[in-house]
């Protein structure tokens, strides 16, 4: 069974360059075997709806394999919910969230 770290993040995409700090790390955790996840919360969900593109830092992470998710209702509250999600992006609620955390072997908090 593959072990899975978990990252919670929750700045803008878009606005702070935290997410691409996190690139070498999460490829060198990749490369010796594990499962990557980023759960995008709070002002991160303004990466996961496009207004033209994604924000490059998170396509560098897609590019890699690591799943990306949403959450649902911070997405609905900066009023992203009508928008298309990006590709290779789920959106998830707040059981889903936790079924995440639960079944992850490591997880860290960016916010």
């Amino acid at each position: 069974m593959t072990s899975t770290i978990l990252y919670l993040y929750g700045y803008s995409p878009r606005m702070r360059k935290t997410l691409g700090r996190l690139r070498e790390a999460i490829a060198h955790q990749l490369k010796i075997g594990y499962e990557v996840c980023i759960v995008l919360l709070h002002d991160g969900v303004t990466g996961a709806a496009p207004r033209g593109t994604i924000p490059d830092n998170i396509r560098s992470l897609m590019d890699l394999g690591v799943k990306i998710y949403a959450l649902g209702a911070d997405l609905d509250a900066r009023g992203l919910s009508d928008l298309p999600l990006g590709e290779k992006i789920v959106r998830i609620d707040y059981d889903q969230l936790i079924e995440k955390i639960v079944e992850c072997h490591t997880l860290f908090s960016w916010m």
